[in-house]
């Protein structure tokens, strides 16, 4: 807590630390073997409100390293997904396209992330790559 920040609303005011922490959200990223074995523990603990899911991480585990769509990946998300979602919490997860969305969906994931802040950059940077090549038309 700041009261120096907007955050802090710039001012200290009484009973603004509890009122805040109503409305943070606490989560955790599992991402290990032995994460995955003892998700039902982890999501039934009462501070939590999700569960995020490394895919990557899960895929190299498994010896799939980047395969995240591999069905031994897949049977693991979904399996995670249910003991998460089974103990009223959140399960959330990356997708970089439509289909990882719709399976995600499916699945009963509801916290999904959109790539990461890297690879949007990547792709952005390659997309103006390949214009650097062609006439510019200006009206």
């Amino acid at each position: 807590y700041s009261p120096y920040t907007h955050a802090g609303g710039y001012a200290y005011r009484r009973g603004y630390t509890e009122e805040a922490n109503r409305q943070v959200l606490a989560g955790i990223i599992i991402e290990s073997i032995d994460a995955i074995e003892n998700v039902e523990a982890i999501a039934d603990e009462p501070e939590l409100d999700f569960v995020y899911i490394g895919t990557y991480d899960i895929s190299v585990k498994l010896g799939l390293a980047g395969q995240t769509r591999h069905p031994a990946v897949k049977e693991v998300l979904r399996d995670c997904v249910e003991k998460v979602r089974a103990n009223g919490k959140a399960a959330g997860c990356l997708y970089h396209c439509p289909k990882e969305l719709d399976f995600f969906r499916e699945i009963g994931i509801q916290l999904l992330a959109y790539k990461v802040d890297a690879n949007v950059l990547f792709e952005g940077f390659a997309f103006v790559q390949k214009l650097k090549d062609k006439p510019v038309v200006t009206l």
